[in-house]
């Protein structure tokens, strides 16, 4: 009889534990590392994968402010953003969202990484 509703009790608190746990939890930003110098103009953004229900898809935002003022903002079903035309010398800030069926996650971190100054030539 014990081990019954210790069985009952434990199937409970597991059942408890999974329902509990339907929030999508933030990226964690691989690449650039944050203060990265010395990136290419193409570089791409990389993160690691969130566990949602359903479909997870993720929102970027880049900005040359920390405080992301006039962020550019990408929707992506992958875990990276191969970027464009950011502008030589300039440091750039981002950070992801992960968003389910049940919702959005928070704002990852924000990282900062700073595009290379220009392209020098290693041949005449």
């Amino acid at each position: 009889m014990m081990k019954k509703i210790l069985i009952t009790k434990i199937a409970i608190l597991i059942s408890v534990m999974l329902y509990a746990q339907t929030d999508v939890l933030p990226p964690q930003l691989v690449f650039p590392a944050n203060e990265a110098v010395k990136q290419m103009p193409d570089t791409e953004l990389d993160w690691y994968a969130s566990a949602g229900v359903g479909e997870v898809t993720y929102r970027v935002e880049l900005d040359e402010d920390a405080g992301f003022s006039n962020p550019v903002v990408y929707n992506t079903e992958l875990s990276s953003k191969k970027l464009e035309n950011l502008f030589f010398g300039h440091t750039y800030y981002w950070h992801v969202k992960a968003i389910d069926d049940t919702g959005e996650s928070e704002w990852s971190d924000s990282y900062s990484f700073t595009v290379i100054s220009r392209i020098v030539p290693n041949k005449p």
